[in-house]
């Protein structure tokens, strides 16, 4: 209905002349712009619906579990700022077929049992280690396939660079994205998912990514 109601608008405003013309153009360039806005912020309104009806993980609680375990000396960089993004971005990367419980635990989980900032090439199995031992009271509400995807998508985050499975690969996506966080632009070809790859070949993503950052940081003042 937009796409018509422009096309025939462009066709009477190129039967005009001057400034009449230039003004029904900027018009119907306003208009159009509007209704995309409309029609882009109804698509992200029924993803996230999607994603609020899929998860059953009380993720505050497993959140304040990981900041209660994090050693308040490691600081930000691999800790609950960056688990936020991290479960930020997933929402982001979200396409049918992904299970957003083993991507918001995983974000809260992935990186909680780093012993340093540095090279700790440990720590993915340690933390898949630790999802086998609160299975039963911050992970009670997931099955045996959930439990195995997020301990597979924990131990190999920083080992492999897709899995083939699209809740996994989107938890590696999730975690590349926050790259910037420690002065490194995301290499799309790099990417485990289609939609990480898109996000990540923006040519101005560093703006992109300070901007995200920037409003998910007002969101939570």
């Amino acid at each position: 209905m937009c796409f018509g109601f422009t096309k025939v608008g462009w066709k009477v405003a190129y039967n005009l002349s001057g400034s009449e013309s230039l003004d029904i153009r900027c018009f119907l360039l306003a208009a159009f712009i509007i209704k995309y806005r409309k029609w882009l912020s109804a698509i992200k309104n029924v993803m996230y619906m999607k994603i609020v009806k899929q998860l059953t993980l009380n993720w505050q609680e497993l959140r304040q579990f990981s900041i209660a375990r994090w050693p308040e000396e490691m600081g930000t960089t691999h800790g609950v700022d960056h688990w936020d993004r991290v479960a930020k971005f997933g929402e982001m990367l979200y396409v049918d077929g992904v299970d957003m419980n083993v991507v918001v635990a995983f974000a809260y989980l992935h990186d909680v049992e780093r012993k340093n900032n540095y090279i700790d090439d440990g720590h993915g199995q340690r933390a898949s280690m630790l999802v086998d031992s609160i299975r039963h009271n911050y992970l009670r509400d997931f099955n045996d396939e959930q439990v195995s995807l997020l301990k597979r998508a924990c131990e190999l985050h920083t080992l492999r660079h897709r899995t083939g499975n699209i809740s996994i690969d989107t938890c590696f996506d999730a975690d590349r994205l926050d790259l910037p966080r420690v002065g490194i632009i995301p290499d799309y070809k790099l990417m485990a998912t289609s939609r990480g790859a898109k996000i990540a070949s923006n040519p101005h993503y560093l703006r992109f990514y300070d901007e995200k950052v920037s409003a998910w940081s007002n969101m939570n003042t």
